[in-house]
């Protein structure tokens, strides 16, 4: 039952992540680096909850640089 909660839930976070992503893209490709750095918070937030969970997962595709 557990597996397939998460199973819904990583299919729902997906979701949200193909819609999010065209739209911060925009926000990057502004000319004024205000509003292109508005976005860079909740980039890194996506960023580091997708990270948390392939290390959860042991999913690590990219080791850290030393």
């Amino acid at each position: 039952m557990q597996e397939n909660a998460n199973e819904e839930i990583s299919s729902e976070a997906s979701g949200m992540l193909t819609h999010i992503l065209p739209v911060m893209l925009q926000f990057m490709a502004d000319e004024y680096d205000d509003t292109c750095s508005t976005i860079f918070p909740l980039l890194s937030n996506i960023l580091s909850g997708v990270s948390t969970l392939l290390i959860a997962r042991g999913l690590v595709l990219i080791s850290s640089i030393v």
